[in-house]
C-alpha cells in the first residue's frame, strides 16, 4: 500500500506504511513559505490564457443577456392574425375528440381552429380576467374557448343560444375541448 493513502477515523489519521497513529492535530505541518518564494510570476501563456477566458466570460454572458432580453420583449402572436388550420363546429370537434382522443390531439394540437357552435354560456372569470365561452355539443360537456386577454374584442358578452364562430389554439381535451387565446370572427 502506498504511505501517502491515509484513512480518517474519528480525530486518528492512520498511516499503513509506517504503522503508527496520531491525533489529526499532531500531524506535521508543511513549513510556511517567505513571500518571495510564494511570488511567482505569471507566464504570458497562463496571462493570455486569463485574458481569453475572461473575453469568451463577458461574450457569452453578453449573449445570453441579450437572447434574454429578446425573449422577454418578443411581440405577442396575435390569433386573429393568424390562418385557420381547421373550421368544425363545436359539435364536430367534441365527437372527435370523444371518439378517438389520441387521433384528434394528434390532429388538432396546437393547431389554429375556428369553431362555430351555440354559446351556452359564457363567463368572466375574476382570477384570470379572462370571459370563457362554452358552445353547445351533442353531449352534457362542451367546448370551452378562452378569449385572449392580451387581444382587443369587439363584444365579451354573449348571449345563450347565439351562434357565433371564435378561433383559438387547441390545447387539448380534459373532460372539456380547451381552446385558448380566443378571438371572435366574423
Amino acid at each position: 500500500m502506498d504511505s501517502f493513502v491515509l484513512i480518517f477515523k474519528g480525530l486518528q489519521a492512520y498511516d499503513f506504511h509506517n504503522h503508527f497513529a496520531l491525533p489529526i492535530f499532531l500531524k506535521p505541518v508543511r513549513p510556511l513559505r517567505s513571500n518571495a518564494q510564494n511570488t511567482k510570476k505569471m507566464s504570458a501563456k497562463s496571462k493570455n490564457w486569463l485574458l481569453y477566458g475572461l473575453i469568451a466570460l463577458v461574450v457569452l454572458g453578453g449573449g445570453g443577456a441579450a437572447t434574454a432580453y429578446y425573449m422577454w420583449n418578443k411581440p405577442h402572436d396575435n390569433v386573429a392574425d393568424q390562418k385557420a388550420d381547421f373550421k368544425v363546429s363545436a359539435s364536430e370537434l367534441f365527437s372527435a375528440f370523444a371518439q378517438d382522443e389520441a387521433a384528434a390531439t394528434a390532429k388538432y394540437l396546437g393547431k389554429t381552429i375556428v369553431v362555430t357552435g351555440k354559446v351556452k354560456e359564457a363567463v368572466l372569470s375574476p382570477e384570470a380576467g379572462t370571459v370563457r365561452v362554452s358552445m353547445w355539443t351533442d353531449d352534457p360537456l362542451d367546448v370551452r374557448c378562452e378569449l385572449d386577454p392580451l387581444s382587443k374584442h369587439k363584444r365579451t358578452n354573449f348571449a345563450k343560444d347565439e351562434t357565433v364562430s371564435i378561433k383559438g389554439i387547441c390545447t387539448g381535451y380534459a373532460l372539456d375541448v380547451q381552446l385558448t387565446r380566443c378571438v371572435e370572427v366574423d
